[in-house]
């Protein structure tokens, strides 16, 4: 009975001792937290918390907002898994990323299609489906392109989250450009925050749950 109580002792504590180290190993595992890029433009700043407020209610990840300096800083921030998500348009994609010309076709889900492949098979980042606006981005100078907003994430991060992108997805099409222009007015016309202004668009368009983050 005695070497069974100790027996017992001894399995408890080498359960609490590795406990941390499971519980660390967990959170690991699951990528409890995501670092999302935006650039210094109104428009980005309110995606980047549209997407922030959706996944931390969602998920309960922990998400932090890095501000990013240009597309070209952004994809290399990207690579070094500096920030996991990056709000990108497809023509700045084509050309300052991909360094591709349209070579005359112009068509935006052609265009969207071709950053996509390139993105996966080049970088292991995937392109979600678009919000439905054209960015203001103007990082190009082939004006002709379109400039579709979508998310684009690394790979190892939606393998890791194998919900997350049909949650991000749920705002496919839903921002089209004067939603995004009115999102925008209240930023720069009313001077609300950009988090307030995401947090009221997402309690409106019914996917988001926190009242208090204000009302568009």
């Amino acid at each position: 009975m005695r070497n069974c109580k100790k027996s017992a002792v001894l399995i408890l504590a080498v359960l609490l001792l590795g406990m941390p180290c499971l519980m660390a190993l967990s959170e690991a595992c699951v990528g409890r937290k995501l670092t999302i890029g935006y650039l210094d433009i109104t428009e980005q700043a309110i995606m980047a918390e549209v997407l922030g407020i959706l996944i931390e209610e969602r998920t309960g990840t922990k998400v932090t907002l890095k501000k990013i300096e240009d597309s070209q800083e952004a994809q290399r921030s990207l690579e070094a898994n500096d920030i996991q998500i990056f709000v990108e348009s497809t023509g700045v994609g084509l050309q300052e990323i991909l360094g591709e010309a349209p070579n005359g076709d112009y068509n935006p889900k052609k265009i969207y299609r071709r950053v996509k492949k390139a993105y996966s098979k080049n970088f292991n980042l995937i392109w979600l489906k678009t919000f439905g606006f054209n960015s203001t981005n103007n990082e190009i100078e082939d004006k002709k392109l379109p400039l579709y907003a979508a998310p684009v994430v690394r790979k190892d991060i939606l393998e890791k989250f194998p919900a997350l992108a049909r949650l991000i997805n749920k705002l496919n099409n839903k921002i089209d450009n004067d939603t995004m222009g009115q999102l925008v007015s209240k930023v720069e016309q009313e001077g609300k925050n950009p988090k307030e202004v995401a947090g009221g668009f997402l309690v409106k368009l019914g996917i988001a749950f926190s009242l208090n983050q204000g009302q568009v």
